[in-house]
């Protein structure tokens, strides 16, 4: 062809490299597009896996919706390091003793078993806010610096030592020491039982769960049955926890790779662009091999193109029933048709003109023609992918009509059947008809029939009722006024007796009956006018002639007891200010003691240990009468965490030692008897034991029993007693002098570091008030004037007035006996004269009645 000759060997080797490149790289920008799309379907897929995992999680941890999230969220902040001090749920650091406990313990702790542990309380604000902002749940946090934990109470301490109770909750736990507050605080005074029968023995103010699950709260409340969901595991994850994170490491390793593969095909394409600049460079001065390119493209067109158009025609014929819907795509398809036919006339004319134009114009031409190409490819790219989306579309429609025919057919051959049904029945309810024309007919004369009976029986109960209801009337009336006669009867004969009594007493006081013309009163209005006066003759009770007199006794007393209560309290006022200055200089003295001793039990255990430390404490120091004493020992080489619980015999003995020597210190005695107080030592700690008490005996006198030969060996005195075998025992005794005089020097020091001791008492306490100038407790007071002296055991204790003139004889005096008798005698009186009382109201009210009864008789 025209300019194959222009350009050297060199030229055209570079060309031939570049196109191969290019070519190459076209390859492995499909490859990686194709690879991109897998992977973005993987992504997809990973992150449905996710959000599937983390429902199966919730559902499966036995939390609230959010929780198990909330917990699995915290947890990657841990891990992360993004939030320190996060030491994780409290489910897993910490595990069931014994595993027949391990259903038991996790329903005691419920909910809080994904509780998570913090130091202190700005990591778990941190944390909450963490979750706030990032919208992952909610979850409960125990920092540790934060928590109180208050111990048992009475009734759960007590409840713990029956029979069938397994124990306290946090005892069957295996934890930290470090987190023990968290644990407590979960668990509370939670008690483990073996059954539901011992914790009904023993509800009631004690939260109980027995080794199946079952729950008695403390207020009574009842919680038991079957789990239906998976309930928290101890010392692992919540459940579904690890689905969830190997599908966060899923998404996340294909995220990884999508951004690896999206930034390789960016930079694949930049590689095109530079090798097509550097091509288009060299085209300028080779055009010839441009356009044996150029023909090679558009031969791979054209075939690409073909193929298109035979998938064309088949789609078109699989459109022909969904012709609205894929309008659209075939508009564009037409397009590209149009935009290729267009290329092929472009490339047919710029052939015809390639051979007459000039290699001056021809590097132009082919960069028309180029971009004229890529439009044609763009526009077939998106005509295929128009097309497959049309294809696919296609069948799904296609689907639906087949599902919609079988559905008619069905519905065609129910509706066909339920028309023979309704035929077959329309043709039964004909011939009923007639049956039940006969049948209604007869039924109508029956009903008539029917109905005049009816309202004939009804007539004849209502008749019947009216009768039976005058009747009863009729007894009733009969009745009363045959009682009512009865009555009158017997009322007549005891007014006629009435009289003749009141004929005979007038008789007998000699006076006559009145003439019948006189007008009196009615007897009514008589009986009425008594009544009134006898009431108010009640009314003024009993005339009582020593009022006067108990009323003075009474405002005398009154005075003394009002004069007896100012006493008292000005009284009360001096005991509470005596009580709160002794409670202060008992406090002073306390803490005074305290700290001299500590320092001497500080040196003594210093010595008797080797270097050991040693500290007593108050356990409430602003309070120290409400709490005891701690004593907190180190012995050499040991932690400084070590408590006195977990030490041994003998490291309990030598500091039970020390602070006994220490006390002594504070205050000696004259004499010390020990009784095998180094039996628990080793021989090391047993001379230690020996040489103190050897040196201390220049002060007072020490007896040791033992059986070490240290402790025998330092001793001034040997006293051994045995047995020789014939019923009697032995005594050998022993004395070294001089080895009595070789601890001289030892014992003055011992002395000058006692007397040190003695100075610093006597220095802090020159302060303290001195014991025979301190206030003390007032004397008895004597028995208030007011009570008249009071009798204790047989002795009759007078009033203060008369405490010189005490005699045998009580009437003398005014004691309690004479004033409880004097009470007793007016309550009696009270009583009486209340029942008198009484008794003539209820005459009144009988009385009342029965004028009212009569004048409603004689009306």
């Amino acid at each position: 062809m025209v300019g194959e000759d222009l350009q050297s060997g060199e030229e055209k080797t570079d060309r031939t490299q570049l196109a191969e490149e290019i070519t190459r790289l076209q390859r492995e920008e499909r490859s990686l597009m194709d690879e991109f799309e897998g992977i973005e379907r993987k992504v997809r897929e990973a992150e449905r896996s996710l959000a599937r995992a983390q429902g199966e999680m919730e559902n499966r941890s036995g939390s609230k919706a959010g929780l198990a999230q909330a917990v699995a969220s915290v947890m990657s902040l841990k891990d992360s390091g993004e939030v320190p001090g996060i030491l994780g749920p409290l489910g897993q650091l910490c595990a069931p003793k014994e595993g027949e406990h391990e259903e038991a313990l996790a329903f005691a702790l419920g909910g809080g078993m994904n509780s998570i542990i913090v130091r202190d309380d700005e990591t778990a604000a941190s944390c909450i806010k963490w979750l706030r902002d990032n919208r992952a749940g909610r979850a409960t946090f125990l920092p540790l610096n934060k928590l109180t934990v208050r111990r048992p109470g009475g009734k759960a301490v007590m409840t713990a030592r029956q029979d069938g109770v397994v124990g306290f909750a946090f005892d069957l736990l295996d934890y930290d020491e470090s987190i023990e507050s968290a644990v407590k605080h979960a668990v509370r005074d939670t008690l483990i039982v073996r059954d539901m029968g011992t914790a009904r023995r023993h509800m009631g103010g004690v939260r109980m769960v027995t080794l199946d699950g079952s729950i008695t709260e403390a207020s009574g409340a009842m919680v038991g049955g079957a789990v239906r969901g998976r309930r928290p595991q101890f010392g692992g994850n919540i459940a579904g926890m690890n689905a969830v994170q190997q599908a966060e490491t899923e998404l996340s390793r294909l995220e990884l790779l999508s951004n690896t593969v999206n930034a390789a095909l960016a930079e694949s394409r930049q590689n095109q662009h530079r090798m097509r600049e550097r091509l288009n460079a060299l085209g300028s001065d080779d055009s010839s091999l441009q356009l044996r390119a150029w023909q090679e493209d558009m031969k791979r067109a054209n075939t690409a193109f073909e193929s298109a158009e035979d998938k064309v025609k088949v789609c078109n014929a699989q459109l022909i029933e969904a012709k609205n819907v894929h309008k659209k795509v075939q508009d564009r398809a037409n397009e590209a048709t149009q935009s290729y036919e267009a290329a092929v006339t472009a490339r047919q004319t710029a052939s015809d003109n390639l051979l007459s134009s000039s290699p001056e114009h021809l590097s132009e031409r082919l960069r028309a023609s180029d971009e004229l190409r890529a439009a044609a490819m763009k526009a077939k790219i998106d005509a295929e992918g128009q097309l497959a989306t049309g294809n696919a579309n296609s069948q799904l429609l296609q689907q639906n009509v087949s599902e919609i025919e079988r559905r008619i057919t069905e519905q065609t051959t129910i509706l066909e059947k339920a028309q023979l049904r309704i035929e077959e029945l329309n043709n039964e309810i004909e011939s009923l008809s007639g049956e039940l024309s006969t049948v209604s007919e007869a039924h109508e004369q029956v009903a008539e029939e029917h109905r005049e009976l009816n309202e004939r029986s009804k007539s004849l109960r209502e008749d019947r009722a009216g009768i039976k209801a005058a009747l009863e009337q009729s007894s009733a009336k009969r009745e009363s006024l045959r009682n009512r006669c009865d009555e009158l009867s017997q009322e007549i004969e005891s007014k006629h007796r009435l009289l003749e009594e009141l004929t005979q007493e007038m008789a007998s006081q000699n006076l006559e009956p009145l003439s019948e013309d006189v007008d009196l009163p009615s007897v009514g209005d008589a009986e009425s006018g008594v009544r009134n006066i006898e009431r108010k003759i009640a009314n003024l009770g009993d005339v009582n002639m020593l009022s006067i007199e108990q009323y003075d006794e009474a405002e005398d007393r009154l005075s003394r007891i009002a004069d007896d209560a100012n006493v008292l309290r000005k009284r009360r006022v001096d005991l509470i200010e005596l009580t709160d200055k002794l409670e202060g200089e008992r406090k002073s003295r306390l803490t005074t003691v305290l700290s001299i001793v500590s320092e001497n039990f500080k040196r003594v255990y210093q010595r008797l240990s080797d270097g050991g430390n040693a500290e007593l404490r108050l356990e409430n120091p602003k309070d120290p009468f409400s709490g005891g004493l701690e004593m907190w020992c180190q012995p050499r080489g040991k932690s400084s965490k070590s408590k006195l619980s977990l030490l041994s015999g003998g490291e309990k003995s030598m500091a039970a030692l020390a602070l006994i020597f220490a006390i002594q210190d504070y205050e000696p005695s004259p004499f010390y008897y020990f009784d095998e107080v180094d039996q628990n030592l080793d021989a090391y700690n047993a001379e230690h034991i020996a040489r103190l008490c050897r040196l201390r005996s220049q002060r007072a006198q020490f007896i040791m029993v033992t059986l070490r030969k240290v402790s025998l060996q330092l001793a001034d005195h040997h006293i051994g007693i045995t047995h020789a075998g014939d019923g009697c025992s032995r005594r050998i005794t022993d004395f070294d002098r001089e080895q009595a005089l070789e601890i001289g020097e030892a014992a003055e020091a011992e002395l000058e570091a006692a007397m040190d001791t003695l100075n610093k008492k006597a220095e802090l306490t020159k302060d303290l008030p001195d014991p025979s100038k301190m206030d003390s407790v007032p004397d008895e007071l004597p028995a208030p004037a007011s009570l008249g002296g009071s009798i204790l055991d047989g002795v009759t204790v007078a009033p203060e007035d008369d405490a010189g003139d005490v005699t045998e004889n009580a009437d003398e005096h005014q004691t309690l006996s004479s004033l409880a008798d004097r009470a007793a005698d007016e309550k009696e009186d009270m009583e009486e004269r209340n029942e008198w009382q009484r008794q003539v109201d209820a005459s009144v009210e009988a009385e009342e009645s029965e004028d009212e009864q009569e004048l409603e008789t004689s009306g």
